[in-house]
């Protein structure tokens, strides 16, 4: 794993190589593979990984079944959350003008 971190520049290092690893040998059960493969990326890589352990609740409960289009909803979403922060930074500037 350490050599073919050297010779390849992998993204996490041993340890991706690793996690890719894990998953390959267990990919016909989805929710170990990817417990362990947290796992690794926590002990060897850093303690900031075991947040990761959240994205099995997701994966566990999901059932193959894909879910509501909301496509558009988050078109409309995007630009205006935009115009929102936009809103916001005016008001802050105005705030802080008038102090």
């Amino acid at each position: 794993m350490a050599i073919a971190d050297l010779v390849l520049h992998t993204d996490y290092g041993a340890s991706g190589v690793a996690a890719i690893i894990v998953m390959y040998l267990l990919y016909k059960n989805r929710m170990l593979a990817f417990g362990i493969m947290v796992l690794v990326l926590t002990l060897l890589s850093s303690s900031l990984e075991i947040a990761a352990m959240l994205m099995l609740l997701p994966l566990h409960f999901y059932n193959g079944t894909r879910g509501k289009q909301v496509k558009y909803a988050f078109y409309a979403f995007y630009p205006m959350h935009l115009l929102v922060l936009v809103g916001i930074c005016y008001l802050i500037k105005g705030v802080f003008i008038a102090l």
